[in-house]
């Protein structure tokens, strides 16, 4: 029995552009999920004690994080033209190409 390896072909457009989809989603996802354990986090600790400093404290951070959170998802949700914001090139985006 002979065993061959198959060349791939290379990717249709319609596979480069599901790449494409999947990954901005999966930079967004990230960036909720950052958020949401840095909530969840502050969130314990404000719970956790009743000391007024601390819980002052982490009421600034609690809002602080959701700023943070608001500006990064609208800054990369918005970088690219809206009718294919996946597809990130240098001459139509926003912000510093690596080039």
């Amino acid at each position: 029995m002979r065993w061959s390896v198959r060349h791939h072909e290379r990717p249709d457009e319609r596979a480069k552009t599901d790449e494409a989809q999947f990954q901005y989603l999966g930079q967004i996802l990230l960036i909720l999920v950052l958020a949401l354990t840095k909530l969840s986090m502050t969130w314990f600790l404000r719970h956790l004690t009743q000391m007024k400093r601390i819980v002052v404290a982490c009421n600034l951070l609690f809002g602080s994080v959701l700023g943070w959170a608001t500006v990064s998802l609208f800054a990369f949700a918005f970088q690219c033209p809206l009718h294919e914001p996946w597809i990130y090139s240098p001459e139509k985006c926003a912000g510093v190409s690596s080039e």
